[in-house]
């Protein structure tokens, strides 16, 4: 998947070549939510991940990544793994910072497309 190419600090996102700066997305099992899409939030998907030539190992080395579009395209909107959910059909996106511990909340409203 093609990298974005600002971080979510709106600095330049540096890979080693661009060929080789690519989105890997985390889906892990159990209990821990990793990847997330909504049928009444059609085209967004929100993600754990990171940039760069290869999966990095471990949670504290991922950011979250949202997609407006079904996948084609990705910005990284938080730094650090988070718990996250949709919604008012994809009009709200909540993130749950859980480390050190969880005590910092962020939403953002979503304009609407119509």
């Amino acid at each position: 998947i093609q990298g974005p190419k600002m971080d979510s600090k709106k600095k330049v996102i540096n890979c080693p070549g661009n060929e080789e700066c690519s989105l890997h997305l985390k889906l892990y099992k159990g209990t821990s939510v990793s990847f997330l899409s909504h049928p009444n939030a059609r085209g967004i998907i929100i993600a754990l991940g990171n940039t760069g030539r290869n999966l990095a190992v471990g949670e504290a080395k991922s950011n979250i990544y949202l997609s407006r579009d079904a996948g084609v395209t990705w910005n990284e909107v938080a730094k650090g793994p988070h718990f996250f959910n949709i919604a008012d059909h994809g009009g709200i996106i909540c993130l749950l910072y859980t480390s050190p511990s969880p005590r910092d909340l962020s939403t953002s409203r979503m304009p609407s497309s119509a």
